[in-house]
Protein backbone atom coordinates (compact mmCIF):
# COMPACT_ATOMS: atom_id res chain seq x y z
CA UNK A 1 0.00 0.00 0.00
CA UNK A 2 3.30 2.47 0.95
CA UNK A 3 4.45 1.40 -2.36
CA UNK A 4 1.88 1.78 -4.37
CA UNK A 5 1.51 5.69 -2.91
CA UNK A 6 4.78 6.23 -3.56
CA UNK A 7 4.88 5.47 -7.24
CA UNK A 8 1.77 7.55 -7.30
CA UNK A 9 3.76 10.56 -5.52
CA UNK A 10 6.68 9.62 -7.76
CA UNK A 11 4.49 9.64 -11.05
CA UNK A 12 2.56 13.02 -10.01
CA UNK A 13 6.05 14.60 -9.52
CA UNK A 14 6.97 13.63 -12.95
CA UNK A 15 3.76 15.28 -14.52
CA UNK A 16 4.16 18.31 -12.63
CA UNK A 17 7.65 18.23 -13.95
CA UNK A 18 6.38 17.64 -17.54
CA UNK A 19 3.69 20.07 -17.23
CA UNK A 20 6.05 23.08 -16.20
CA UNK A 21 8.18 22.13 -18.85
CA UNK A 22 5.43 22.60 -21.36
CA UNK A 23 4.50 25.13 -19.91
CA UNK A 24 7.63 27.19 -20.42
CA UNK A 25 7.38 25.90 -23.93
CA UNK A 26 4.01 27.20 -24.28
CA UNK A 27 4.77 30.70 -22.69
CA UNK A 28 8.40 31.03 -25.25
CA UNK A 29 5.60 29.87 -28.20
CA UNK A 30 3.48 32.35 -27.02
CA UNK A 31 6.34 35.24 -27.19
CA UNK A 32 7.64 34.38 -30.07
CA UNK A 33 4.64 34.59 -31.71
CA UNK A 34 3.79 38.07 -29.76
CA UNK A 35 6.83 39.36 -31.07
CA UNK A 36 6.42 38.14 -34.50
CA UNK A 37 3.25 39.07 -35.23
CA UNK A 38 4.52 43.36 -35.61
CA UNK A 39 7.00 42.22 -37.91
CA UNK A 40 4.60 39.85 -39.92
CA UNK A 41 2.30 43.66 -39.81
CA UNK A 42 5.03 45.56 -41.28
CA UNK A 43 5.92 42.77 -44.07
CA UNK A 44 2.56 42.48 -45.15
CA UNK A 45 1.96 46.58 -45.48
CA UNK A 46 4.90 46.32 -47.39
CA UNK A 47 3.93 44.13 -49.83
CA UNK A 48 0.20 45.78 -50.14
CA UNK A 49 2.09 49.01 -50.46
CA UNK A 50 4.06 46.97 -53.78
CA UNK A 51 0.96 45.64 -54.88
CA UNK A 52 -0.74 49.39 -55.32
CA UNK A 53 2.02 50.66 -56.92
CA UNK A 54 2.63 48.04 -59.47
CA UNK A 55 -1.36 47.95 -59.62
CA UNK A 56 -0.86 51.76 -60.63
CA UNK A 57 1.84 51.06 -63.20
CA UNK A 58 -0.17 48.66 -64.72
CA UNK A 59 -2.87 50.54 -64.95
CA UNK A 60 -0.84 53.31 -66.46
CA UNK A 61 0.88 51.08 -69.18
CA UNK A 62 -2.69 50.43 -70.35
CA UNK A 63 -3.83 54.12 -70.46
CA UNK A 64 -0.50 54.40 -72.69
CA UNK A 65 -0.78 51.01 -74.69
CA UNK A 66 -4.48 52.58 -75.66
CA UNK A 67 -3.13 55.95 -76.72
CA UNK A 68 -0.36 54.32 -78.62
CA UNK A 69 -2.96 52.22 -80.01
CA UNK A 70 -4.57 55.49 -81.20
CA UNK A 71 -1.73 57.21 -82.53
CA UNK A 72 -0.93 54.00 -84.41
CA UNK A 73 -4.25 53.68 -86.05
CA UNK A 74 -3.54 57.80 -87.03
CA UNK A 75 -0.23 57.53 -88.26
CA UNK A 76 -0.41 54.14 -90.24
CA UNK A 77 -2.25 55.43 -93.45
CA UNK A 78 0.13 58.03 -93.53
CA UNK A 79 3.04 55.70 -93.18
CA UNK A 80 1.25 53.50 -95.85
CA UNK A 81 1.10 56.10 -98.36
CA UNK A 82 4.94 57.28 -97.64
CA UNK A 83 5.70 53.89 -98.50
CA UNK A 84 3.70 53.71 -101.60
CA UNK A 85 5.38 57.20 -102.76
CA UNK A 86 8.82 55.41 -101.82
CA UNK A 87 8.66 52.75 -103.74
CA UNK A 88 7.17 54.47 -107.10
CA UNK A 89 9.72 57.50 -106.51
CA UNK A 90 12.75 54.50 -106.61
CA UNK A 91 11.14 52.95 -109.55
CA UNK A 92 11.00 56.58 -111.54
CA UNK A 93 14.91 56.76 -110.28
CA UNK A 94 15.76 53.24 -111.27
CA UNK A 95 13.75 53.85 -114.49
CA UNK A 96 15.71 57.46 -114.75
CA UNK A 97 19.02 55.98 -114.47
CA UNK A 98 18.45 52.97 -116.96
CA UNK A 99 17.45 55.79 -119.43
CA UNK A 100 20.33 57.92 -118.91
CA UNK A 101 22.39 54.58 -119.78
CA UNK A 102 20.36 53.96 -122.69
CA UNK A 103 21.25 57.73 -123.87
CA UNK A 104 24.81 57.13 -123.17
CA UNK A 105 25.62 54.20 -125.46
CA UNK A 106 26.40 54.89 -128.81
CA UNK A 107 24.78 53.83 -131.32
CA UNK A 108 26.98 51.68 -134.23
Amino acid sequence: MVADRCEINRQIRADNKMLRELKAKVAKLAEAVEKSIPIIAETLEVIRNHMIFTQYHLLHNEMQKEVIHDWMNHFNPILNKYYIVKKKLKAKVTERKELNVKKRKPVF
